[in-house]
């Protein structure tokens, strides 16, 4: 870690401490992140600043819980920091690209994504198979040649009108506790952002059975804490969970202020009965 970031951390974490002992009545809980600070824009860092946590980087400092917290697709064992245990949030989660999740997803459903883009007729979906690049490309199939690093997939029918709808989710131990429906623009398919978003009671949006093969996936990944984004096609009315991420940025673009403190204090809720309580 950059000598200046770590001494901006420490001080963060000294100046915060010292506001929340007066705040909380001399009882503070701190959380470790690590081997990365949370960015102001993640969920958690949120969740924790309105929970009147404190939180740092630094493993040496008296923490309640620890969080496996890297925005890395992939991340070494963490068993090989020796600070971190059994009850680390997302110690499993190591792989997130478009592959492994996909083949995951095969296993839990019995259906997946991917095609052989050599001999699939028909249009079909390049994607690095690294996390959060959103460099999505529709093409025609078959193609001449097969490119290294990248996944080609199906492409899913998730229209609505002029827009297309994903299904962000948050999984906090298994408990999922709201769907958020974020729709944009055809033409921004594979953008990360959305123009419009809603908040859906889960038993709208998913049957018992996507509930329980969802919460499956998540554990088969590895992901404790985290969101979850899903695509259902139009034709077939299969779910197709399609990423998954430990380290979100929130909440989503085009709730309203007043969902956004909503879902702020739901998951805030859910973290400290899963995690801390």
């Amino acid at each position: 870690m950059p000598f200046i970031k770590e001494v901006y951390e420490d001080l963060y974490f000294i100046a915060r401490f010292k506001m929340l002992l007066l705040l909380n009545g001399f009882q503070i809980k701190t959380v470790l992140f690590y081997p990365e600070f949370p960015s102001k824009r993640t969920i958690l860092y949120k969740v924790f600043k309105g929970l009147k946590y404190n939180i740092t980087n630094n493993p040496k400092i008296k923490h309640q819980v620890s969080i496996y917290w890297e925005n890395q697709t992939f991340r070494k064992p963490a068993s090989e920091y020796q600070f971190f245990n059994e009850e680390t949030v997302n110690r499993n989660c190591n792989d997130i690209s478009k592959i492994y999740v996909d083949e995951k997803h095969l296993e839990v459903f019995g259906y997946n994504t991917q095609v052989n883009p050599l001999q699939h007729k028909g249009k079909l979906v390049k994607k690095n198979d690294l996390n959060a690049l959103h460099d999505g490309e529709i093409l025609q199939g078959p193609i001449s040649t097969k490119e290294e690093g990248f996944i080609y997939q199906i492409l899913i029918d998730n229209t609505e009108g002029n827009f297309v709808n994903d299904l962000r989710i948050p999984i906090f131990n298994g408990e999922i506790p709201y769907v958020v429906i974020r729709s944009r623009k055809i033409e921004e398919r594979f953008g990360g952002g959305s123009q419009k978003s809603v908040v859906k009671k889960v038993e709208h949006v998913f049957s018992v059975e996507e509930v329980s093969q969802i919460q499956k996936f998540s554990k088969a990944i590895g992901l404790d804490c985290g969101d979850l984004d899903i695509l259902r096609d139009n034709a077939s009315q299969k779910i197709y969970i399609v990423d998954a991420n430990p380290t979100t940025w929130g909440p989503p673009k085009g709730l309203t202020k007043e969902n956004q403190k909503k879902t702020l204090i739901t998951l805030s809720n859910l973290f400290e009965k899963h995690f801390i309580n």
